[in-house]
C-alpha cells in the first residue's frame, strides 16, 4: 500500500497529462471543462488519503516500539559497496504527514474544480497538482535521504510549474523562476549535508542512520570532532530547509508564489512544500539534539523570521500577500519549536496550520472569485451578507490563527511559546519575540477579516460591470462590478470541512495530555522538562498572557479599522515606517543590488568579453582555416586524369630519387 499511496497521484498526473498533450494542447484542440480532469485528479489523491488512513490504522494496531511498515519496490542503484533501494517506509511521523497531506490536498483538488472552471487548460493544471502531491508523498514516505531528496526536488519543480502556470504574464513567469532559483540555493546545502552524512556514517538510510547515531551517542563513542561534523551537517541541511520552508534569508520566493492560482497557494502554503523543512528537522531530531549550536541556529532563524514577516503583513493590501507573509511567520514558529527541542510541538503546529491556512487561502480564493478577481482588501468590505458561508468559515480560520481557545491554532502556538521559554535550549527573548509576533498576528488577521467582510461595501456592483478579459492562457479575469456572489458548492464544501478541522483539530495536542506526543514518541522522544529556575506554574501565566495578547490585538484592530479616516491619519503620521513595511523592508531591492545586478553585469561581461570575443572567434577561426585550406587544396582537384597521372609520376620520381640518394 505504501507504493500505491504515492503511485495513485502519479497515475492521475499521467492520465491528465496525456489527455492534455493529446487532446487539448494541439492547435485547434478540444477545449474541455475542469470537471472531468478535476474528478480524475481528485479521485487519485482521494484514493491516496484512503490508503493513508488504512496504513495509519494498521500502525495504530501495532505495539508502539514496532510501528514501522516498509516496502522495498526495487533496487535503484549499486555503485561498489553503495547500494540504494527504492524503499518506502511508514512510521508514526510519516503516517501523520501522509494523512494531512492527502486529506488537505483532496479538498484543494475538489475546490479547484469550481475555481478553475473557466481555465483553458484544466488537464495541465490538475496534472501538475497531482504531480505536486506525488512528490510530497515521496518526500515523507522515502526511507532514505536520496528518495527524500527526489521528492524534495520534485516539489521544487512543481512549484515552478504551478506558480508560473499563467506563464504568458511575465510577472507570473518571473515569480516561478524566482521560486526555482532561490530553492536551488538552499538545495545546495542539503546536498552537501547528505554527502557529509554518507562520508561520516556510511549510510543514507534514515532508519540505519538513526540507529548508528543513537548507538554511538549512548556508548560515548562520539568525539568532539564527530559532534562538530554533526553540527555542520545539521546546519547544511537547515540551509535546505531555509529554501523550502521560506526562512530568512531565503524566504523571498514565497510571497511571490501568490502569482499562481489560489488553490496552488493553498497547496504550497498549507499542506506540501513549505512543511518539508519542518519534516526534515523533525525526522533528524536525533542529530539536531546532539548539537546545541545547530538548535540555536534553527531557533534564532525561526523566531526572527516569524517576527520579521509579521511586521510586513501588518500593512499589505493584497489579501493573498497578507496570508503569504502570515505563512512565512507561522513557519518561523514551527522552527522555533524545533529549535528549542520541542519537535512534536513544531509538528503539531504544522498540522493545525495546514487546516486553518488551507481554509484561509481557499476562503481568500472564494472572495476573489466572488469579487470578480479583486484582491485589494481596501476595495472590499461588507461581504458578510453577500458570501455567508465564506464569511463563517473564514471566521473559524481567523480565530484559529489568532490563537483564541479552543480553536486549533491556540494549542500548538501556546505549546511552542511555553517551550521556547521553559526548555533547556529556550530563552526569555525567544518567548518575548514569539509573544509579540502572536499579538501582531491577531492584529493583522483581524484587520484582514474586518476590511474584507465587515463594515460598508467599498465597491460598486450594479451598473458598473466592465466586462471581462481573457489571458492569453485562457484564464478569465473579470472587471470590477457585477453581482458579488457566493462560490459554488464545490468550493464551499472544502471550506466547511476545513472550518470544522480548524475548530477541533487542536484537541489532539493539548499540552500534558497530547495524543500526538504519545503517537510520535517512537520517533520523537517526549521531553516536557523545564530548565532550572523555571516554575511549572509559569505555564499558566504565559498562557494567560498569550490569550490576553491575542485578544488585545483583535480589539485594537477592530477599533482602529472601524474608522478608515483614522487609519489614514495614522498612516500619514508614521509615513516612513509604513512605507518601509509596505515595501517589505526593501529586501528584494537589497538582493537586486547585491546579487542580481552584479551577477547579471558579470554574465553580460563574460558573454560579450569572453564568449563572443574569444570562444566564438576561436571556433569561427577554425572554421575559416578549414574553409581556406579546403578551397586551396581544391585548386588541384581538376578532375583531369592526365594531370593526376602526371602528379603521380612526379611523386614516384621524387620518392625514387630520395631513396637512391639515401643509398648513395
Amino acid at each position: 500500500m505504501l507504493a500505491l499511496i504515492a503511485l495513485l497521484p502519479l497515475i492521475g498526473f499521467a492520465i491528465n497529462g496525456l489527455w492534455y498533450v493529446a487532446v487539448q494542447a494541439p492547435p485547434g484542440g478540444k477545449k474541455a471543462g475542469a470537471t472531468v480532469s478535476g474528478v480524475i485528479a481528485t479521485t487519485a489523491i482521494g484514493g491516496s488519503f484512503v490508503l493513508s488512513l488504512l496504513v495509519f490504522l494498521r500502525l495504530k494496531g501495532m505495539p508502539a516500539e514496532a510501528r514501522v511498515i516498509e516496502q522495498v519496490v526495487f533496487d535503484w542503484m549499486t555503485i561498489g559497496d553503495f547500494n540504494l533501494e527504492m524503499v518506502f517506509r511508514a512510521d508514526p511521523l510519516s503516517s501523520i504527514f501522509t494523512l494531512f497531506i492527502t486529506g488537505v490536498a483532496t479538498l484543494i483538488h475538489l475546490y479547484s474544480i469550481g475555481y478553475m472552471g473557466h481555465d483553458a487548460t484544466p488537464g495541465k493544471f490538475f496534472a501538475y497538482l497531482n504531480l505536486f502531491s506525488f512528490s510530497m508523498l515521496m518526500l515523507v514516505l522515502g526511507g532514505s535521504l536520496p528518495i527524500l531528496f527526489l521528492g524534495w526536488e520534485g516539489v521544487g519543480l512543481c512549484s515552478y510549474l504551478l506558480i508560473g502556470y499563467w506563464y504568458a504574464d511575465m510577472d507570473k513567469a518571473s515569480a516561478g523562476k524566482k521560486a526555482f532559483i532561490v530553492n536551488r540555493i538552499g538545495d545546495f546545502g542539503f546536498l552537501l549535508g547528505m554527502f557529509m552524512i554518507y562520508d561520516k556514517f556510511g549510510t543514507l538510510d534514515l532508519l540505519a542512520l538513526r540507529d548508528t547515531v543513537l548507538q554511538s551517542s549512548s556508548a560515548g563513542l562520539l568525539l568532539a570532532a564527530d559532534l562538530t561534523a554533526i553540527t555542520t551537517i545539521c546546519i547544511l541541511l537547515f540551509v535546505g530547509c531555509m529554501g523550502k520552508s521560506a526562512q530568512i534569508p531565503l524566504y523571498v520566493w514565497l510571497p511571490d508564489a501568490m502569482a499562481g492560482p489560489t488553490p496552488v497557494s493553498a497547496l504550497i502554503h498549507a499542506a506540501t512544500m513549505v512543511t518539508s523543512g519542518i519534516y526534515l528537522v523533525a525526522r533528524l531530531n536525533f542529530m539536531y539534539s546532539l548539537s546545541p549550536t545547530a538548535l540555536t541556529v534553527v531557533a534564532v532563524v525561526g523566531v526572527v523570521t516569524a517576527f520579521f514577516a509579521a511586521t510586513i503583513a501588518l500593512v499589505q493590501r493584497d489579501i493573498k500577500k497578507v496570508l503569504a507573509y502570515s505563512t512565512v511567520s507561522q513557519l518561523g514558529y514551527m522552527f522555533l519549536g524545533c529549535g528549542v527541542g520541542a519537535y512534536s510541538a513544531g509538528v503539531s503546529h504544522v498540522i493545525t496550520h495546514a487546516f486553518f491556512k488551507a481554509l484561509l487561502f481557499l476562503g481568500a480564493g472564494s472572495v476573489i472569485h466572488g469579487m470578480h478577481e479583486e484582491q485589494d482588501i481596501m476595495k472590499m468590505g461588507g461581504l458578510k451578507s453577500k458570501m455567508k458561508w465564506t464569511y463563517l468559515t473564514f471566521a473559524a480560520g481567523w480565530l484559529a490563527i489568532a490563537g483564541i481557545p479552543p480553536f486549533s491554532g491556540f494549542f500548538s502556538k501556546d505549546e511552542i511559546l511555553w517551550r521556547s521559554f521553559s526548555a533547556e535550549h529556550g530563552s526569555f527573548l525567544f518567548w518575548l519575540l514569539g509573544a509579540v509576533t502572536a499579538v501582531m498576528t491577531a492584529f493583522y488577521m483581524t484587520r484582514l477579516f474586518s476590511l474584507t467582510f465587515l463594515g460598508s461595501p467599498r465597491f460598486k456592483e450594479q451598473g458598473e460591470h466592465h466586462g471581462h478579459s481573457t489571458h492569453p492562457d485562457g484564464h478569465h479575469e473579470h472587471g470590477h462590478g457585477g453581482a458579488v456572489h457566493e462560490s459554488p458548492m464545490t468550493m464551499v464544501f472544502p471550506l466547511q470541512v476545513l472550518a470544522v478541522l480548524s475548530v477541533i483539530g487542536g484537541f489532539m495536542a493539548i499540552p500534558h495530555m497530547s495524543w500526538l506526543d504519545h503517537w510520535l514518541e517512537p520517533v520523537i522522544p517526549v521531553d516536557h522538562g523545564v530548565a532550572a529556575g523555571v516554575a511549572p506554574a509559569m505555564e499558566w501565566v504565559l498562557m494567560a498572557l498569550s490569550v490576553a495578547g491575542a485578544a488585545a490585538g483583535i480589539f485594537f484592530a477592530f477599533k482602529l479599522y472601524a474608522d478608515l479616516a483614522k487609519v489614514e491619519k495614522l498612516k500619514q503620521r508614521w509615513a516612513g515606517v509604513h512605507k518601509l513595511l509596505e515595501n517589505k523592508w526593501y529586501v528584494d531591492e537589497l538582493y537586486e543590488a547585491l546579487f542580481v545586478r552584479p551577477i547579471y553585469t558579470l554574465s553580460v561581461a563574460l558573454w560579450k568579453g569572453f564568449d563572443t570575443a574569444v570562444i566564438d572567434r576561436v571556433v569561427l577561426g577554425f572554421g575559416r582555416v578549414s574553409e581556406w585550406s579546403g578551397q586551396t587544396v581544391r585548386v588541384v582537384q581538376t578532375g583531369s586524369i592526365h594531370l593526376y597521372a602526371f602528379v603521380l609520376l612526379i611523386g614516384i620520381i621524387a620518392t625514387a630519387g630520395y631513396l637512391l640518394y639515401g643509398l648513395a
